[in-house]
């Protein structure tokens, strides 16, 4: 029991104040539930945004000819910080006003970096098997094909191929 109580004294709770003038009251709360998808695009991870989102309150915001609203939540630190960040990189969160009510938490120093999955360890030059690479010749070493001399064309007579014509033809007779 002890061992929960540490860890949940180590995620310092902070208050947040979650607002955008573009969006209707049915709408500003699945509007913030799209964090999540590019949190995760992005690297980052929120723990229990969902939940913290869910027992988020509704509040009007005073407006001269708008009827707005607020999202006052309750959220880790951490997922304070992948929001406000959130917010810096995309600028379809360019509307959306983050702004932490506890004192005393800044959310605008961005710390640590997204998680990223452990890559493989690169195999060495010894455990890599050698591949042979096929030396293509190039253009300029190649010498060129001495082309032949071109033969004279023979000249044919024209009588001939005119009598093989004249004789293939048969006179037609006519019809009367």
């Amino acid at each position: 029991m002890l061992d929960f109580l540490l860890f949940k004294m180590s995620k310092k709770i902070v208050k947040l104040e979650l607002s955008n003038p573009r969006f209707s009251k049915a709408d500003i709360r699945d509007h913030a539930s799209e964090f999540v998808s590019y949190s995760r695009y992005s690297g980052f991870t929120l723990e229990n945004y969902a939940d913290d989102l869910r027992n988020a309150k509704l509040l009007p915001i005073k407006s001269d000819f708008n009827e707005l609203f607020k999202l006052i939540m309750e959220t880790t630190m951490d997922n304070a910080k992948v929001l406000y960040q959130l917010t810096k990189l995309y600028p379809s969160f360019g509307n959306w006003k983050i702004k932490c009510l506890t004192p005393g938490a800044d959310i605008t120093n961005f710390v640590f970096k997204p998680a990223v999955p452990e890559k493989k360890k690169k195999k060495t030059a010894a455990e890599k098997p050698v591949k042979k690479v096929r030396a293509i010749p190039s253009k300029a070493s190649t010498k060129p094909k001495v082309s032949k001399p071109a033969k004279p064309a023979k000249k044919k007579s024209a009588s001939k191929p005119a009598k093989k014509k004249a004789a293939a033809k048969k006179p037609s007779k006519k019809k009367r």
